[in-house]
């Protein structure tokens, strides 16, 4: 079975097609949950860079500032990756063979690796 196959068959699947014939409002609360993952993800990783570098939170531990932004991050990364993979799910040929995608894709990989 090719890419190109496995593509197919996972848009046609039920999921899929309950993502993509339902109300266009669900797609868009897809991308508006997308994008508040995101954040939720990066303000956790801001708010420890900033504190390591002693701009905010100074008087505050930095194990105490880490524990609390991981629930952030964690959060985010829950909320980006079930939005993510439901609206890939519903347009998965369309997704897969765009550069920018598959861009968004490695360096997402990338940055979580690093983290």
């Amino acid at each position: 079975m090719s890419l190109h196959d496995t593509l197919f068959s996972l848009q046609n699947s039920d999921i899929a097609h309950l993502i993509s014939k339902s109300n266009h409002l669900v797609g868009a609360a897809l991308q508006i949950v997308h994008v508040a993952g995101f954040i939720l993800l990066l303000s956790s990783l801001v708010l420890v860079s900033l504190r390591i570098l002693r701009i905010v939170l100074k008087d505050q531990n930095l194990v105490d500032v880490t524990k609390d932004a991981s629930r952030l991050f964690w959060w985010g990364l829950a909320l980006a990756l079930t939005s993510g993979t439901l609206m890939f799910i519903s347009t998965a040929t369309l997704y897969a063979y765009k550069w920018a995608f598959q861009l968004k894709l490695v360096l997402f990989a990338l940055a979580l690796i690093l983290q």
